[in-house]
């Protein structure tokens, strides 16, 4: 019992950005790339929904405008960034802007491996690839998701393990560590699908 209630110590490298910063990401692969194909059988937008449903955001305002953008999608509509702009509220237009306006970022050592650097040493960018006629959507899209999780996850591990040090009663405690089990199980499977994203 001692050695399941250690502290979790989750790779640094999975909680390199904040909630923020994933959400954000999210929604920007929505907005911009969500109405490309990610395999025969699904968009971009259909991935990305399917994938993050189990984890609302934290931010209110973007679990908002993601929820504006799939009605709109469910209904047919070539929805767009800027689709959008022209046909949301004030409010959704300036979010809007602030997100796709941000620099896309995920953790510089990927890039590194991506070769998403450029000579000057800056991050490439989706138009930078669009240059040279590589289409990098899909494998960001994956990517955003993955972290996206994995920072989701690394959230409830430290809930958990706070409710763990708390828990007196036997069966709650039985209860927790299960949770814990499960949660490390499903960081694994992130952490070799991510291996897997990166070798594409």
């Amino acid at each position: 019992q001692a050695n399941e209630q250690q502290a979790i110590d989750t790779p640094d490298v999975f909680a390199v950005a904040s909630d923020d910063l994933q959400e954000k990401n999210i929604l920007r692969g929505v907005l911009e790339e969500g109405l490309k194909p990610y395999d025969e059988s699904q968009s971009i937008a259909n991935y990305i929904f399917d994938e993050i449903q189990p984890f609302p955001f934290d931010n209110i305002e973007y679990e908002n405008l993601l929820q504006h953008y799939e009605t709109q999608y469910r209904q047919g509509l070539q929805t767009t960034a800027k689709y959008l702009l022209y046909n949301a509220d004030a409010k959704l237009q300036e979010l809007i802007v602030n997100i796709t306006m941000m620099k896309y970022e995920i953790s510089q050592m990927w890039d590194v491996r991506l070769g998403n650097i450029k000579e000057d040493g800056k991050l490439m960018t989706s138009k930078d690839n669009l240059i040279l006629g590589k289409d990098t959507s899909v494998q960001d899209a994956a990517l955003s998701v993955i972290y996206f999780k994995l920072r989701k996850i690394k959230k409830m591990f430290e809930q958990t393990q706070a409710e763990l040090e708390q828990a007196t009663a036997y069966d709650d405690q039985l209860r927790l560590i299960e949770v814990w089990k499960h949660l490390k199980e499903e960081e694994k499977n992130l952490t070799q699908e991510l291996g897997t994203v990166i070798l594409k």
